[in-house]
């Protein structure tokens, strides 16, 4: 399936982050993070979050970590951002 959508992507010129429910990060400066296509908030305090995506987990860590706005399909965090981390799963197998 994933093959017919990439497809379909190239043969129409269509942003994959929609087509394929894939995350998309707009980082501003450091202290302010835009996220599309999540999957709701798995893990939050103040000094780490981690956002559970289509194949796993985006993970932030950082101080004064606050959840600014959320939605069904956006989600925006603001405070001092130190490192962004993927927790991506494969056929089952955890790949960092």
């Amino acid at each position: 399936m994933d093959k017919l959508k990439r497809q379909f992507i190239r043969l129409f010129d269509l942003p994959a982050d929609i087509i394929m429910d894939l995350p998309l990060l707009l980082l501003v400066f450091d202290n302010k993070l835009y996220l599309e296509n999540h999957k709701g908030i798995s893990y939050f305090q103040s000094e780490e979050i981690k956002v559970k995506i289509k194949n796993g987990f985006i993970i932030l860590q950082g101080k004064d970590l606050s959840i600014c706005e959320i939605n069904r399909e956006t989600l925006t965090i603001s405070g001092k951002i130190f490192s962004i981390s993927y927790e991506l799963r494969k056929g089952g197998d955890r790949v960092e």
